[in-house]
């Protein structure tokens, strides 16, 4: 069972949104390389990363995967920019100066209440 190979696909057209989110995680990974290389930034969580598409129409593409992008790009903030001249994705990554959530480490925290104080809204909601 565990030498089990998986089938071979070949022929098999990738979903448009899903094509895009690559394109762009790649981008953003590799924007984020000379930060963690620094040491500005430790993971991927410590960073406030600007987008930049060439339209509203692939920012729309994306939205419809029904999940945040902060989440699948595994940033704690980003702001989507929409700019016709851009041919590719066009990223800038500065550090988050956000609190550490002590739950999902995101650089949301600061927003629970008593004990939980340093939690980011939605761990504050999940532990509530």
């Amino acid at each position: 069972m565990h030498e089990q190979r998986f089938p071979e696909i070949s022929g098999c057209a990738v979903d448009p949104k899903w094509e895009k989110l690559w394109e762009v995680r790649e981008a953003v990974q590799a924007a984020m390389e000379p930060h963690r290389a620094a040491k500005a930034i430790g993971t991927s969580l410590d960073a406030a990363v600007d987008i930049t598409l060439g339209s509203q129409k692939d920012w729309d593409l994306l939205e419809s995967l029904g999940e945040s992008l902060d989440d699948l790009l595994v940033v704690s903030s980003l702001a989507r920019i929409a700019d016709p001249g851009a041919a590719a994705p066009l990223v800038t990554v500065t550090p988050h100066d956000g609190e550490k959530c002590p739950r999902c480490w995101n650089r949301k925290g600061g927003h629970g209440t008593g004990e939980d104080a340093a939690l980011c809204v939605r761990c504050a909601a999940v532990v509530a």
